[in-house]
């Protein structure tokens, strides 16, 4: 019996010390910054006519691409039949679009904005994300630097 009180309370001990504190942060990538928390991280990746890069916390991420050169009017992004969600935002003072789209087996959520000196366009995205709203949330958390 004290064996085994012995154990649990050693086992609850060793949860407390293990378990880290996971505190709201704001993470950024130089150019604009999301509300994250202190588990996750940025990292540049090398893109040929783009910025990219990841924030992650090790078990989800969000990708990250700066397109140069070559894209549309904001406004030529529309509703199309795999759509999943459509959302305009205004997202620090700049319009914005929120999408979720299905191509073949996969979901992707989208942010699409221009930056504010209109130099780059701005996509986050995630790949089949398990909280949708959750993700939404930190994409409206984007603030230029």
């Amino acid at each position: 019996m004290r064996k085994n009180i012995f154990c649990k309370i050693l086992l609850c001990g060793c949860l407390v010390i293990s378990c880290e504190k996971i505190e709201p942060e704001i993470i950024s990538n130089g150019g604009f910054s999301l509300q994250l928390f202190s588990d996750w991280k940025y990292k540049a990746l090398q893109g040929i006519d783009s910025y990219e890069g990841v924030f992650t916390n090790c078990h989800e991420e969000i990708t990250y691409s700066g397109l140069l050169f070559g894209f549309d009017d904001l406004s030529s992004i529309v509703q199309t039949p795999e759509t999943l969600y459509f959302e305009d935002a205004i997202i620090d003072g700049e319009p914005a679009k929120i999408i979720k789209r299905k191509y073949g087996a996969e979901e992707y959520l989208f942010l699409e904005m221009d930056a504010k000196d209109k130099s780059v366009r701005i996509q986050l995205s995630v790949t089949n994300p398990d909280d949708d709203q959750k993700f939404i949330t930190i994409f409206k958390s984007l603030r230029f630097i």
